[in-house]
């Protein structure tokens, strides 16, 4: 957030009450300083205000901003134009051209801006950088599975033997180990759907482990084709 859209005046309190050249400065030109700083901060141009050429009515330079002051602060002409000519003299504000400002503040804005940009510029390239290295990690695992679909799969599955899918039938009661095992062998262990076989044992539980097909069931059912 640009200095100015804050609702409150970053015045540092000790360098307020420490500050040399300002208690220089009589109480009435202290307040008047109070309320021009008020009106820097929320200044088009950050710390300052700026003479347009309608206000050059005097010959001072004090004088022309005094005038302008004047129709924006609750003091008369007088007491501004004294305060400012004090101010100017104790260093506390200065006069470059047409801007009446106070250095600090516009010092401390410039390093807001900075700092903003440079807060942009870092949240950009972190977001960019993120961005493109969610891209090729994407783009890495697609290339690898499309390329490496069957190896992928070969490392999560092993081929049993026909001795093996008979001893996991036996296991669990079962008598059709040869037929599921010649099914799958022909099909290259494919199921129905052509996607190949992650886990042979878990493939017979969920389809060839029936009631039928249990040893020594006296009532099976007709035989149908497994998959």
């Amino acid at each position: 957030m640009a200095l100015r859209d804050q609702p409150y005046l970053p015045l540092y309190v000790q360098d307020y009450l420490t500050d040399e050249k300002l208690n220089m400065c009589s109480a009435s030109t202290q307040g008047v300083y109070i309320k021009i700083i008020c009106l820097f901060h929320k200044s088009e141009k950050y710390g300052g205000i700026l003479l347009k050429q309608k206000d050059k009515q005097k010959e001072s330079d004090i004088l022309n901003f005094a005038t302008k002051l004047a129709k924006l602060l609750p003091f008369d002409l007088p007491t501004i134009s004294k305060s400012l000519s004090e101010l100017i003299e104790e260093d506390v504000l200065k006069i470059d051209s047409d801007l009446l400002f106070q250095k600090r503040m516009v010092s401390d804005n410039n390093i807001s801006i900075e700092r903003a940009k440079s807060g942009k510029k870092g949240g950009e390239s972190t977001q960019k950088k993120y961005k493109e290295s969610a891209k090729a990690k994407s783009e890495a695992n697609t290339e690898y599975e499309d390329e490496n679909e069957d190896v992928i799969i070969d490392k999560k599955f092993k081929k049993p033997t026909i001795e093996e899918v008979k001893e996991y039938f036996d296991k669990w009661g079962y008598e059709n180990a040869e037929k599921f095992f010649n099914y799958y062998e022909t099909n290259e262990w494919k199921d129905s759907r052509g996607h190949k076989i992650k886990n042979w044992k878990q493939k017979a539980q969920g389809v060839w482990f029936k009631e039928e097909n249990k040893k020594g069931n006296k009532y099976k059912l007709p035989k149908t084709t497994a998959l």
